[in-house]
């Protein structure tokens, strides 16, 4: 532990200009400083956004970037963990990123005390890195066994929104506070070891989310659960390049339900009667190429839905 006065000769120094306090923490890599720097408040204001001429700039946080590198000694991993709990909210994307490697960097259960804060990072316009990480941080969370903060995150990660005016009016597509490619990347990561940990649960939630995604779709003039499926994801054997929203999700949904299955033949019965939930076309589909992936454990299924 530092001597009181060391930690406060230093940090009359870093308050004299701006290349001193990077450098202090940029160098600091002694947990020890962490509960001194703690009471003398270093950690409880982090910087928001600015407005600059023509937008808006997130200014680095040298004491957040501290705490990351922290979170990976075990160590001080509790310490980390009760002064990111107690941090103020900002809208710094710059910050939102740090506190993301550290929660990634903590054990899964410490890191599920983090999901409340974690979900207001996903739900901003403005994403920096947390855009490429969010999925990491679920397959995280999942992976360790913390399946209910994993799937908590993951509604939020991929909740959709109703598709604004730059929408095709022929072709209506919802939006998400990812964009299309964020936001497959992240299924891709989040969907093997979502279906691992919590089968059914992961099903329900994708399957929810693509009708969420079909009824956003919908031009006031469509038919009811008409959804033109076989027009905007032709084979759904298949993944469509360059993906919608609502073709990751049946990439997804298809995923979920042939992983639950291979890891355990007594699940097809439960995917069929998840997909068999919903009346849209696209579900029928789901259900037909599951039962083509397994017909050796579902004969009886596939001999009930022919005509």
């Amino acid at each position: 532990m530092p001597r009181p006065e060391t930690v406060d000769q230093a940090l009359v120094e870093i308050s004299k200009n701006a290349a001193n306090y990077r450098h202090f923490f940029e160098v600091l890599n002694y947990p020890s400083w962490i509960a001194p720097l703690a009471a003398r408040g270093r950690f409880h204001n982090p910087p928001e956004k600015v407005a600059v001429e023509g937008g808006v700039m997130f200014p680095p946080w040298p004491e957040s970037q501290y705490l990351a590198r922290m979170a990976r000694i075990p160590s001080a991993q509790q310490e980390v963990l009760a002064i990111v709990q107690a941090m103020p909210e900002t809208d710094n994307i710059n910050v939102h990123n740090d506190l993301l490697d550290i929660a990634q960097a903590l054990p899964a259960h410490d890191a599920a005390k983090l999901v409340s804060k974690a979900r207001s990072w996903v739900r901003t316009p403005y994403h920096g890195l947390v855009k490429y990480h969010i999925g990491d941080l679920i397959a995280h969370l999942a992976s360790g066994g913390e399946t209910s903060a994993a799937l908590q995150l993951a509604r939020d990660a991929f909740a959709l929104l109703p598709k604004n005016a730059k929408g095709d009016a022929l072709s209506p597509e919802p939006d998400a506070w990812l964009d299309d490619w964020y936001y497959e990347e992240a299924l891709k990561k989040t969907t093997p070891v979502l279906a691992k940990a919590e089968g059914q649960r992961a099903l329900e939630l994708f399957c929810n989310l693509l009708v969420q995604a079909l009824e956003l779709s919908r031009s006031p003039d469509d038919e009811r659960h008409v959804d033109y499926s076989y027009i905007w994801h032709e084979a759904i054997e298949q993944d469509e390049h360059p993906p919608r929203l609502r073709n990751s999700l049946i990439s997804a949904v298809r995923n979920t339900a042939e992983q639950s299955v291979a890891q355990a033949p007594e699940n097809l019965t439960r995917a069929l009667t998840v997909l068999r939930r919903y009346d849209w076309p696209v579900f029928k589909r789901l259900e037909l190429d599951l039962l083509r992936r397994f017909p050796d454990i579902g004969i009886d299924q596939i001999v009930a839905v022919l005509p």
